[in-house]
């Protein structure tokens, strides 16, 4: 089982390292794709330390910001042809040998202005094109044209309508590029007029045999009619295969923090992770605090402890008998 977190490293942002640099439109068209290109360059060298330091620390599962290269995709063409295209490439090659090399599996979430299914054609024109610039970073990446490189989306809408809603999404996947269909999953949602996920399952996710992603804070927050016990037997390990399915695990900052949080909010840190529970199903677990890394160290050395305590309980065992 691989643990990890998402994008931000808090740590190294602290030393200025982090990959969600950014600029307004405003920005952009006053210093064009040369500017632009310094801020290419510097989220992608701060990629390759942060690789390098969830390696160091034993982290195995990442999250790649979606801000890795803004404005990608909207300005894909003349991107490709200018000088920084190839750095994005040599960088992305390096960041991808470090993956290979140390088997880690690293992952995407396009944000929530990626909907498929909307009624309005600008708005999936938008997320047509916000896929393909994912599906080509993981692509330079050299990672696998499957879901164990996801690609994971919410649908974002339809709510009121999710027949027609299902039906607008399932068509428009036959104009996704190879290197976005092929990774992408779905992931139920935290409110309840959204889709939980036998929604997904019923209408969507078994027509097309895109992959659940369950959320289990979500879940929380808007209870399916079913277990996820029961869930990953229906629909994630059938939907997965062979590929160790992603579920995202965050507590309820208002259960363990704040009282007057809202309530779909993440707390800073996980409160509630049982591993002897999780440990019974066949998943990786990307943590979602907003503490990040810190929450995947203090998981990681409490699952030390136990593991010493365990052996050290065996030990004495074997001296009495």
């Amino acid at each position: 089982m691989k643990f990890g977190y998402a994008c931000i490293n808090t740590e190294l942002r602290k030393e200025n390292i982090f990959t969600g640099r950014t600029i307004r439109q405003a920005t952009f068209d006053k210093i064009g794709l040369d500017g632009l290109a310094h801020i290419y360059r510097a989220n992608l060298k701060d990629l390759i330390k942060i690789l390098n330091w969830n390696v160091y620390n034993g982290i195995y599962f990442y999250r790649i910001s979606s801000n890795l290269l803004p404005w990608f995709d909207k300005y894909y063409k003349q991107i490709i042809n200018h000088e920084v295209y190839e750095d994005i490439i040599n960088y992305l090659w390096v960041a991808g040998n470090i993956i290979k090399k140390y088997n880690i599996r690293v992952t995407m979430h396009p944000g929530h202005f990626t909907k498929l299914a909307s009624k309005n054609s600008k708005v999936v024109a938008n997320a047509i094109n916000n896929l393909h610039m994912h599906g080509e970073i993981m692509d330079l990446l050299d990672c696998s044209r499957t879901p164990y490189n996801k690609i994971n989306i919410h649908i974002g809408c339809g709510a009121s309508d999710k027949v027609n809603t299902a039906k607008r999404f399932i068509n428009n996947l036959q104009y996704l590029p190879y290197s976005a269909k092929k990774r992408l999953t779905i992931e139920n949602d935290d409110r309840h007029n959204l889709w939980t996920s036998s929604e997904l399952f019923d209408l969507i996710l078994d027509k097309t045999g895109i992959p659940l992603v369950y959320d289990d804070h979500h879940n929380n927050c808007a209870p399916d009619k079913f277990s996820f016990s029961i869930i990953y037997k229906l629909y994630v390990k059938p939907l997965w295969k062979d590929i160790t399915p992603v579920v995202h695990f965050s507590s309820s900052r208002r259960m363990f923090e704040d009282l007057n949080a809202n309530r779909v909010a993440h707390a800073d840190d996980i409160h509630d992770f049982d591993w002897s529970y999780w440990n019974s199903f066949d998943v990786d677990i990307m943590f979602e605090s907003k503490n990040k890394e810190q929450s995947v160290l203090s998981i990681l050395e409490n699952l030390r402890l136990l593991k010493d305590n365990t052996n050290k309980i065996g030990n004495k065992i074997n001296e009495i008998y």
